[in-house]
């Protein structure tokens, strides 16, 4: 994995860790537990019910993540209550995305980043994180 990939990978697991985490590690479906960086490199800490894994380099491990295209109508509805709405002065209203969009978003563990497609992430069997 090149080093702008597992930046990449980092600050997304960063943005995610506030709602809990679950990443395949060795086969393992395992909770990340602590992400730290230090000198120049990315590392966490993973838990099962059995072991702690500490010191595990960034990218020995992919997040289970929601493809976008699984999101459900009720959730559909909830995610656009996150965007923002600004009229830009001559009666024109402009709808976007707002920082509630994307703490919504990875509350519910989507991936907007594209990392499923990149094989950076899998995607997370149905009802993983209920």
């Amino acid at each position: 994995m090149d080093q702008e990939n597992k930046a990449l990978l980092f600050v997304d697991l960063c943005g995610r860790y506030p709602y809990g985490i679950i990443v395949n590690f060795d086969g393992k479906k395992v909770c990340v537990d602590d992400i730290k960086f230090i000198r120049g490199d990315y590392y966490l800490t993973l838990k099962d019910t059995e072991k702690t894994y500490i010191g595990v380099d960034v990218e020995r491990v992919k997040p289970y993540l929601r493809s976008l295209k699984s999101m459900t109508e009720d959730e559909k509805d909830e995610y656009k209550k996150t965007f923002d709405t600004y009229e830009n002065g001559t009666g024109t209203k402009l709808v976007c995305q707002s920082y509630q969009t994307f703490d919504w978003l990875n509350a519910h563990h989507f991936d907007y980043r594209g990392l499923i497609e990149s094989g950076l992430a899998l995607e997370a069997p149905q009802n993983m994180y209920l």
